[in-house]
């Protein structure tokens, strides 16, 4: 597969753990100075924050959730991990 299919494959719907994993695939095999791994990684940064603030907001609703039932003590679960 081309990197240009690889490409066009991201775009017919993988889901964004699937892109990273394309991109990361694609851009390993460049050199890091290379102008077009340059904006393959920032696409694939952007794709990695995205990622992690669904991730996030995913957290901050499941606790919203909690508290709503009644089962929270005040403090997000998944922050209690961090401590």
């Amino acid at each position: 597969m081309s990197k240009a299919d690889g490409l066009a494959h991201c775009r017919a719907g993988l889901a964004t753990e699937e892109i990273i994993s394309m991109l990361s695939a694609i851009t390993g095999r460049m050199r890091a100075d290379d102008p077009v791994c340059e904006v393959l990684d920032k696409a694939n940064d952007a794709l990695m924050d995205h990622q992690e603030a669904a991730r996030i907001e995913d957290l901050w609703v499941a606790d919203d959730a909690a508290c709503k039932r009644g089962q929270a003590a005040g403090v997000p679960a998944f922050l209690m991990t961090a401590i």
